[in-house]
C-alpha cells in the first residue's frame, strides 16, 4: 500500500481520475488533511495516521456511515459457495447477523468452467457431505439459496467458453415441470 500510494499520489500529478476518487472518499470521511499530511511525509510510513483511523472504526458503523455519504440503499456481494475461503464465513455458527445494506447473489462460476475436482472436493467436506454427482451439486447448491438466500444467480466465464450439450442432453438431469406449468428453473 505504501509504495502504490507513494507511486499514484506521490511522484504523479495531475492525479488519474481513480485517484480522485480516493481523495474524495477520503476526505468526505473527514481524512482529507491526514492524507494531506501523508503526502507531504519525506518518506515511508506515510499511511500510518490513515491505517490507525480505520482500525479504530467499528465496522458496522464504518459500513452504515459509508452507504449514508454515498447515497446508497444496499450493495451486492457475490458469494461462491465452492469456494472454501468464502463458504467459511456462511457456515460459522452461530452466522454473523447480515445488515440489510448488503446483499447476495450466489456465484457458480466453477461449475461452468468445469472444475468438477474443485467441487467434488467440496462435497466430500460439506456437512452432512454431498454424493459426488449432479444431483449432489443440485443439492448442495440449493442448501445455499436457503442459507444466503441471494437475489440473483451470476456466472463468469473464460474467454471463448461454449457450451457443447452431452449425448444424454439437458434431458438427463432436468425434472418434470411443476404442477401448474412452470419451468423447472422456478422451482428453487
Amino acid at each position: 500500500a505504501e509504495l502504490v500510494f507513494e507511486e499514484l499520489f506521490v511522484k504523479r500529478t495531475p492525479l488519474s481520475e481513480a485517484c480522485r476518487g480516493v481523495v474524495t472518499t477520503l476526505s468526505r470521511l473527514g481524512r482529507g488533511e491526514q492524507l494531506r499530511a501523508a503526502v507531504r511525509l519525506p518518506s515511508r510510513p506515510r499511511l500510518t495516521a490513515l491505517r490507525d483511523w480505520f482500525a479504530a472504526q467499528d465496522a458496522s458503523d464504518h459500513l452504515e456511515r459509508v452507504f449514508r455519504l454515498s447515497k446508497l440503499k444496499y450493495a451486492v456481494m457475490t458469494n461462491i459457495p465452492f469456494a472454501p475461503e468464502e463458504a467459511e464465513h456462511w457456515t460459522a455458527s452461530p452466522q454473523p447477523p447480515l445488515t440489510p445494506r448488503l446483499k447476495t447473489a450466489l456465484r457458480v462460476d466453477p461449475m461452468l468452467v468445469g472444475d468438477w475436482r474443485g467441487i467434488c472436493s467440496v462435497l466430500r467436506r460439506a456437512s452432512p457431505p454431498h454424493p459426488l454427482s449432479m444431483e449432489g451439486c443440485v443439492a448442495y447448491l440449493k442448501e445455499w439459496v436457503r442459507r444466503i438466500r441471494p437475489i440473483y444467480l451470476m456466472a463468469s466465464t473464460p474467454a471463448g467458453f461454449t457450451y457443447t450439450p452431452t449425448a444424454a442432453g439437458p434431458a438427463a438431469v432436468r425434472k418434470q415441470p411443476p404442477a401448474g406449468g412452470g419451468s423447472a428453473a422456478e422451482e428453487g
